[in-house]
This record gives structure tokens, sequence and C-alpha cells, in this order.
């Protein structure tokens, strides 16, 4: 299949923005990070005085929260030094299980390369490996791509390590992966929406098991989410258990602060939600690998009350956007990326797509998110959000 054109953006390429009020505290910690790290801190205690979160339970009450973003910052930033010199040229053992002796880091630029280092079914990652599968040194490099996936908040290493912990049969590599790379994309198109048109709230439609909706509620913490689908999976409190416990919260000052306090579950279809009412001009609809008429349903509804909306598309059936299908698809030599691609740009050309980007071909070969519904007003203000 032809490389995609070069006005396409790619998910790599994509800096996904600071969660809302983040203030970067690196140049303060550097040097007590880097003390920690020569002492021998690989893992320290948590700031409540309970043990290391390498063996730690989360409770089943409710959230304890860290004190400040200092003293959480600060805590991460010591346990990454520490990992990262285990996985350090000095450590053979990362040779003999097949991992590159260079720290992790490096891995996660915009080339991806660690994800040659995981399991593969042909060409994408294998849906049925969890983390919990994974080697020590396999599951760090997912956690090192962890703390850098939104930027300001390295908590998230903390927080997914605590996941891990409590349930660690909830956690899909292939589905940490493709979430955290639409959650990229989705959340760039949402910062880029919000200057054109107000954005209040967002809508993760078929969410599944709803990390994606998560991670949308902590980096927006001023705007309301809403995930949707038939069922709350059992997984979905795990996040919240985690994310409220070692997330930071909302607003500190608050008497009874919270860290998701602007995210709710709503169980029904997702056509229910488009129309009562709810959804309107000031809100994001969002789809992630919904099948055949959902994504259909989801712009349409959009589209209906003026809101933006943005689809990655999983299955689509013939006969909804080319009334025919792909002709030729299906013949010898030609892949079924060519008979997708295709296909999502019906999608486009039906609903005026103003964005098209993909994440890595790697994760998951239905990796192409369409955006639209913004109405950039004339083509220099549509360039100048690219």
């Amino acid at each position: 299949m032809a490389p995609p054109p070069s006005d396409v953006a790619v998910a790599p390429d994509v800096v996904p923005p600071p969660r809302e009020g983040a203030v970067s505290a690196e140049p303060a910690l550097a040097a007590a990070a880097a003390a920690a790290a020569a002492a021998g801190h690989g893992t320290l205690p948590a700031q409540d005085g309970s043990p290391a979160l390498g063996g730690q339970q989360l409770p089943s009450g409710g959230p304890s929260h860290l004190s400040t973003s200092r003293k959480l910052a600060k805590r991460n930033k010591a346990r990454a030094a520490a990992s990262a010199a285990a996985l350090g040229e000095d450590r053979p053992a990362g040779e003999a299980q097949g991992l590159p002796s260079s720290k992790p880091q490096a891995l996660w630029g915009s080339g991806m390369e660690g994800l040659d280092l995981f399991p593969m079914q042909a060409t994408t990652l294998d849906p049925s490996t969890k983390l919990a599968d994974l080697d020590a040194q396999s599951r760090e490099l997912v956690f090192e791509y962890l703390a850098g996936c939104m930027k300001g908040s390295p908590e998230l290493r903390t927080i997914f390590e605590s996941i891990h912990d409590e349930a660690p049969q909830s956690l899909r590599l292939k589905e940490i992966f493709e979430t955290v790379e639409s959650f990229k994309q989705a959340a760039a198109f949402a910062v880029i929406a919000d200057k054109v048109k107000p954005v209040e709230t967002l809508y993760d439609l078929a969410c599944g098991h709803g990390l994606l909706g998560v991670l949308l509620a902590y980096n927006f913490p001023k705007k309301r989410v809403v995930c949707v689908d038939l069922e709350q999976r059992a997984g979905f409190e795990v996040w919240l258990r985690a994310f409220e416990r070692l997330g930071e919260p909302r607003d500190p000052k608050a008497a009874s602060p919270d860290v998701l306090g602007n995210l709710s579950f709503v169980v029904g279809d997702l056509a229910a939600t488009l129309g009562d009412g709810s959804v309107r001009a000031e809100s994001l609809v969002l789809a992630v690998h919904a099948c055949h008429e959902a994504n259909q349903k989801s712009i349409e509804g959009a589209r209906k009350v003026g809101a933006a909306w943005g689809v990655m598309p999983c299955c689509i059936r013939d006969g909804i956007y080319l009334p025919c299908g792909v002709k030729g698809s299906k013949a010898k030599g030609n892949e079924d990326d060519l008979r997708h691609a295709i296909m999502c740009g019906a999608v486009g050309a039906t609903y005026g797509v103003e964005r098209m980007n993909c994440i890595d071909r790697r994760i998951t070969n239905r990796n192409i998110f369409l955006f639209g519904g913004v109405g950039f007003g004339s083509r220099e203000a549509y360039l100048q959000s690219c």
C-alpha cells in the first residue's frame, strides 16, 4: 500500500496538549530526582506513608489524594530515573531477553521503535497479550511510554502501575497503545476546535472499556466527559479508583477535591444519547472503533446539532457509503488496508472531513481517525489548524 500523502498527520508527531492547569515542576525537581536515584531509591514510599506502589493494592474506599503535584512529580521522576538506570548499558540481562541496552525513553520517539519489541499477530500488536503476560523489563517499556503520554502528567505511570497491581488481567497491551494514541489525536483536535467554537462536553460513544473517556476527563478537568455504551465493564471502576487515588485533583482548594468528578457513564444505546437533547453544538462527539452504522449515527447526530465530531471506524459494511462497495479490493495482492482506506475516504467525502490523521499501523490496521464539524471558516484558518 502506498504511503499516506504528506499532509496526513501521523500519531507519533502529535504532541498531546498538557493537562488543563498543569504546571511543570521538572526544573526544580531535577536535582532531587538525581539524588534519589543515586541513593538507590528504585521504589519510593507513597506520600501517605503506605508501602511502595510496586506491591500496593488499591483500597476500595474513597480517594486519598497526594498533597501536591510537586511531591508526586518528584516521586515519579525518581522512579523513572531508577528504572532507566536498571535498563542501562551496564545490564546485560536486557540483551538476553531481546531488549536493547539503551534507555527505554529513547524507544518512544516519533518512530515508536518500542512497538517492535512486543508480541505481534501478523502485522499488528497481538490483541490477546495482557500487560501481566510481559516480563518485568517489557512492562517497564510500557510504563515509560505511559509516563510521557500526557505532557506534564508523569503520574500516569504510577496510576497504571496501580491498575496492574489491582487488576492485572484488565490491561491488554493493544488496547493501551490504541487508546493512548487515539487520545492524543482526540485531545489535540479538541484544543483546535475549542479555539474556533466552544467545546464544553466530550462524548466517548461505544466506549467499550472507557479508558479513552477517562484520559480525556483527566486531561480536560474543566470540561464534562460522557462515556456511553450498552454496559459498563468492571474494568471501568478500576480506572476510576486508580485515578481518584493517585491523580491530581481538579481543584486542590475544594473542600472535597475530586479527580474525575467531570466524568459520567451512560448505560444505553448511542442513538438514544444523540437523540435526547444532551448533545449540543458545544460538544465534541467521538467514536473510536465503532462498527458499521455506529459511525454514521455518531457523525449525523453531531451534525444535526452543529457539534464537532471524530471517528476512527472499525468495520464498514458495503452499502453504507458506497452502494456497490469496493470492487476488486479482495483480489490477490490487494491488502485489506486498501479497502479500509477507500471506505474512510468515502466517509470523509460524505460528511466533509476537516482533518484525517493516522495512528501507528503496528498498533491496529484500523488506524485512520477522521474529524470534522468545526467550521474553520476559511482555508487560511484551516491550514493554521494543521
